[in-house]
């Protein structure tokens, strides 16, 4: 296999061994080849973020037409949308870190309204 070589400053080289580990061309062969992959793996992300875009927004005009058919019959929650809230808040409460649950709960007390909990 052909082999190749570039200069590299003395911090450089200990901070690619460093991140690298045991096998540095290894880990460069990664990095640098890695790139192509990389890119397709942003298009996707990309692709993804568009559809959930789109998806949004349909939630919200879903959202938007339910809560202005209820606000007419003095219903505060529907129940189509409390259902949709409680998903919500719970799937975002299984991915958030418990600091930034505590300032979200000390954001809810601040604004005097009651702190939910389980």
């Amino acid at each position: 296999m052909p082999t190749m070589g570039f200069a590299v400053t003395q911090a450089q080289k200990d901070q690619i061994e460093e991140m690298a580990g045991s096998n540095v061309s290894d880990y460069i062969r990664r990095a640098v080849l890695g790139q192509a992959n990389t890119d397709g793996i942003l298009h996707a992300i990309e692709e993804r973020l568009v559809s959930l875009e789109r998806n949004m927004h349909r939630i919200e005009c879903k959202w938007l037409e339910l809560a202005s058919n209820r606000m007419s019959d003095g219903e505060a929650v529907p129940p189509e949308l409390a259902g949709v809230m409680l998903e919500s808040l719970m799937l975002l409460r299984s991915i958030v870190s418990p600091a930034k649950l505590d300032a979200a709960k000390a954001d809810v007390k601040r604004s005097d309204l009651p702190v939910w909990s389980l």
